[in-house]
């Protein structure tokens, strides 16, 4: 463990340096540590503070990420990462209108980032807000149609609701940007059984299950140590 000496002892550009290198390398401690050093060098710096705020949001600290999230906003109030960043420490707090809020600040400073639509859709989700997370979904897919997991979202809506045509439409989509998506595939699956086609959904299940196990038994071969 570096020292506090070690930490005081450097410059604010060397302490956001290391600060991103332990935050890269998932040490958010340190990564708090370097942070704070940057932003008592220099506290009028909102990207710093904002960076803290997600190593806190990481440790699930959400009410220190808010702080920061809100003291970054207060110095740039067009900041809009911090926006999207606060939504989600709301939103893990569950508190969703705050978190809507933040995500529509977050759009109107950014009506081309796909995240922000994103966010929004998953908290409209949470409230069963159905028609409003497809929007925010539709969205998100427009500006970023390559992005495998937003119709993954959208057809989990749309199975909600019932809408299981759209919802396979979808889970195609995703399928075919993504062969390997289990997911995708149980979506599927799911949709196919609210149409009554169940031989087809038993496929799509025992697809799901087969990617599933050979992401285990990947993840497995990657932590076998080796001679």
């Amino acid at each position: 463990m570096l020292s506090l000496v070690m930490i005081l002892g450097c410059g604010k550009a060397s302490a956001i340096r290391r600060g991103e290198a332990a935050y890269n390398n998932g040490d958010w401690n340190l990564a708090i540590n370097y942070y704070t050093e940057a932003i008592r060098l220099d506290p009028k710096d909102a990207e710093v503070y904002h960076n803290r705020g997600m190593a806190y949001s990481l440790m699930n600290d959400n009410d220190k990420a808010i702080a920061d999230y809100s003291e970054a906003i207060r110095l740039n109030p067009e900041y809009g990462w911090a926006y999207l960043s606060r939504s989600y420490a709301h939103k893990h707090k569950e508190d969703y209108d705050k978190a809507i809020a933040d995500c529509t600040e977050a759009v109107r400073l950014q009506p081309n980032e796909p995240h922000a639509y994103r966010e929004r859709a998953e908290v409209h989700a949470l409230k069963h807000n159905n028609d409003k997370a497809i929007a925010d979904y539709t969205e998100a897919i427009r500006l970023d149609p390559a992005y495998q997991w937003t119709y993954c979202h959208r057809a989990e809506v749309y199975i909600l609701e019932g809408e299981f045509d759209k919802a396979i439409t979808d889970c195609t989509e995703a399928i075919r940007l993504a062969p390997k998506n289990a997911l995708a595939h149980t979506l599927r699956g799911g949709a196919y059984e609210g149409i009554g086609e169940k031989a087809k959904a038993m496929l799509e299940f025992a697809e799901a299950r087969k990617l599933d196990l050979q992401r285990e038994e990947r993840g497995a071969a990657k932590s076998t140590p080796t001679d």
